[in-house]
């Protein structure tokens, strides 16, 4: 008397081999995302953070530098004269 059916055999063989087709197609689904990811990813051109901090850094030192040179401008500077009275264009319209 036999303990394993042919049939049952067969049919636990597909389905093995159904599920490790199912598996490598997945895999190739996600190698291929990824690789659609990556280049949307570098035609966008975007900034790596490292360039980012860099940049980020010297715009505040260069804030900085500006106030300070504002702040001592402004004490330094002379306060601007007042405008002159337009009288000597209005007498030379009228004659």
């Amino acid at each position: 008397m036999q303990t394993r059916h042919p049939l049952f055999d067969d049919l636990s063989k597909i389905a093995a081999n159904a599920v490790g087709l199912a598996q490598g197609v997945g895999e190739e689904v996600r190698t291929f995302w990824d690789g659609q990811f990556e280049r949307a990813i570098t035609d966008m051109d975007l900034v790596r953070r490292d360039e980012y901090d860099a940049l980020k850094t010297r715009v505040q030192s260069l804030e900085a530098k500006l106030t300070e040179l504002a702040g001592s401008s402004t004490s330094a500077a002379p306060k601007p004269a007042k405008a002159a009275k337009k009288t000597g264009a209005k007498s030379a319209k009228n004659s």
